[in-house]
């Protein structure tokens, strides 16, 4: 079971407009994933390359002014597919601007994702810590004004590897401010991840509910003017622990709008995960 064989291509966001604001001037590195080892399902046997998010306009609002930290998540025993073996480290991302709407003005705190069983492959035997994502300024388009609740991942299962056996709890997003660009002025929907098969180390036995993040104000900059489409991750085999037996849609992310500062004005292209093994357990 290692996961990514080979080097995810590179995400490219591009950005074709000259009004202020622009996001993604630059292309988000490679991500690259490699697996050396043979032993049976180890993840993330290196470490993965800093995620290098540059801004290079002066213009009002940059985003990401610094690059984010890389973020280490070794693995250091030998058991049979132990995940998160350690602690991932906090992502920090500051903001050195004083310009009107800065991002991320606090640090995001370290998600810690112990792992206390020796048993073979439990996956977040604890619970994920609440993100908190404070904003202390006042001026114009804060984001995130409230906490990111924390996101419960209980596993109350004994039996070999399930995943989600619960259901992941909504993500409240609320903005209580009245001032123009707002995010997320409706809650995203809770993603339910049900599990409904007893076999061994199925993954996403459904088709995760479509994510819907409306935006009902008419104040210049709206973000995700239209819905996400749902991803859909099928899984068709009925062999022992197969993932992404089909290809993941693309995620359409549409920008109706003519204002200053759309988003994504072209369109995400589709993430292609093929499995093309037969043996048990690829992921």
């Amino acid at each position: 079971m290692p996961r990514y064989a080979d080097t995810v291509k590179s995400i490219e966001l591009h950005n074709t407009v000259s009004s202020p604001m622009p996001r993604y001037a630059d292309t988000v590195k490679s991500i690259e994933l490699h697996n050396t080892v043979s032993s049976p399902m180890p993840r993330y046997a290196d470490t993965v390359k800093s995620i290098e998010l540059h801004n290079t306009v002066s213009s009002p609002m940059p985003r990401y002014a610094d690059t984010v930290k890389s973020i280490e998540l070794h693995n250091t025993v030998s058991s049979p597919m132990p995940r998160y073996a350690d602690t991932v480290k906090s992502i920090e991302l500051h903001n050195t601007v004083s310009s009107p709407m800065p991002r991320y003005a606090d640090t995001v705190k370290s998600i810690e994702l112990h792992n206390t069983v020796s048993s073979p492959m439990p996956r977040y035997a604890d619970t994920v810590k609440s993100i908190e994502l404070h904003n202390t300024v006042s001026s114009p388009m804060p984001r995130y004004a409230d906490t990111v609740k924390s996101i419960e991942l209980h596993n109350t299962v004994s039996s070999p590897m399930p995943r989600y056996a619960d259901t992941v709890k909504s993500i409240e997003l609320h903005n209580t401010v009245s001032s123009p660009m707002p995010r997320y002025a409706d809650t995203v929907k809770s993603i339910e991840l049900h599990n409904t098969v007893s076999s061994p180390m199925p993954r996403y036995a459904d088709t995760v509910k479509s994510i819907e993040l409306h935006n009902t104000v008419s104040s210049p900059m709206p973000r995700y003017a239209d819905t996400v489409k749902s991803i859909e991750l099928h899984n068709t085999v009925s062999s022992p622990m197969p993932r992404y037996a089909d290809t993941v849609k693309s995620i359409e992310l549409h920008n109706t709008v003519s204002s200053p500062m759309p988003r994504y004005a072209d369109t995400v292209k589709s993430i292609e995960l093929h499995n093309t093994v037969s043996s048990p357990m690829p992921r």
